[in-house]
């Protein structure tokens, strides 16, 4: 085999078209960089306020739970008087209606 000359590679490592391609792509490589540490910074800051958001709610939830329970003891016991009136007034009329049956019988 011969020795033959080698020429030195002068030719762009892209063909022409692909050089304004790999520009946009580098500098969307960029701007995406930039964006996604906005993104991240935006998140660490609703975690934040999420947390503290569930802090603040566990604490009302611990203050509101005696309240509730108050609330729901003045309740029953306001059903447990109306329905025992309400008995009572049903066995009332009742004997009324024994009375007024017994007295016309006589």
């Amino acid at each position: 085999m011969l020795d033959m000359p080698l020429e030195p590679d002068v030719a762009p490592p892209y063909p022409s078209p692909m050089e304004p391609r790999v520009a946009v792509l580098e500098e969307l490589a960029r701007t995406t960089g930039a964006a996604l540490e906005r993104m991240d910074r935006r998140l660490d800051l609703m975690a934040a306020e999420f947390r503290a958001g569930l802090d603040g709610l566990r604490a009302e939830s611990r203050n509101g739970i005696e309240g509730l329970r108050s609330e729901y003891r003045a309740d029953f016991r306001w059903l447990l008087g109306t329905m025992l009136a309400g008995f009572g007034t049903i066995l009332g009329l009742l004997g009324g209606l024994i009375g007024v049956i017994l007295h016309g019988i006589h």
